[in-house]
């Protein structure tokens, strides 16, 4: 039996809204790729994520969006996460134990996202892949949230300015220098086997910072 891909249909909406607030027909755009048309109470719902993805695409194209993913991603937040994981970051002693509790239960996001940990020099690497979508086009518009997804739940222990050293994606992709400008301390890597924002290991045994 073949699976389907799935996203919450909380990380549809910000491209949802882009699109609507410069005038796209978004319902009728929505409609074609097969994606619900309203999104009233319905932000906890499953929606299939390549519809989803080539929904964003041809919002990008048609109404000449640029960076549409980053756009987007620059509205979401950690409350944007389902309530279930927030809680689990929320009681984590330490940032390190947050990072492996969302390893184990980023599905609940996505239902192919995998991440995983891995150490490099004084760093950590949270490395994050949709299972089987390789050779797909237009992947960092995921990639992007994936990303941004990870940096809020640093950003509960680190704080709301901290910034990674390194955003790296899996697609062929390089942000503009509109984008980059935003991060102007951090460095940018596309074509890696996975999608990783890089974390000093120095922060991995900080509390919950407290607001």
């Amino acid at each position: 039996m073949t699976v389907i891909p799935l996203t919450r249909c909380q990380f549809l909406i910000p491209f949802a809204e882009l699109h609507s607030e410069i005038g796209g027909p978004t319902a009728a755009l929505l409609a074609k790729f097969q994606l619900p048309t309203s999104f009233e109470e319905k932000a906890d719902h499953y929606v299939p994520l390549l519809p989803a993805v080539r929904f964003a695409t041809a919002a990008q194209q048609k109404q000449g969006l640029s960076e549409i993913a980053f756009r987007a991603a620059q509205r979401l937040s950690f409350e944007h996460l389902s309530e279930a994981l927030r809680a689990r970051v929320r009681h984590a002693p330490t940032l390190l134990v947050a990072l492996q509790q969302i390893c184990r239960w980023a599905p609940c996001e996505d239902t192919i996202l995998q991440l995983w940990l891995e150490p490099s020099g004084e760093s950590l690497k949270i490395c994050s892949k949709l299972i089987g979508t390789e050779g797909i086009s237009h992947l960092e518009i995921s990639q992007w949230l994936q990303n941004i997804f990870v940096l809020h739940i640093v950003r509960q222990f680190a704080g709301a300015s901290w910034s990674p050293r390194v955003i790296a994606f899996e697609a062929l992709y390089a942000p503009s220098p509109e984008v980059q400008s935003h991060w102007p301390n951090t460095r940018f890597m596309s074509g890696q086997k996975a999608s990783w924002i890089e974390v000093p290991v120095g922060l991995l045994s900080l509390a919950k910072s407290r607001k």
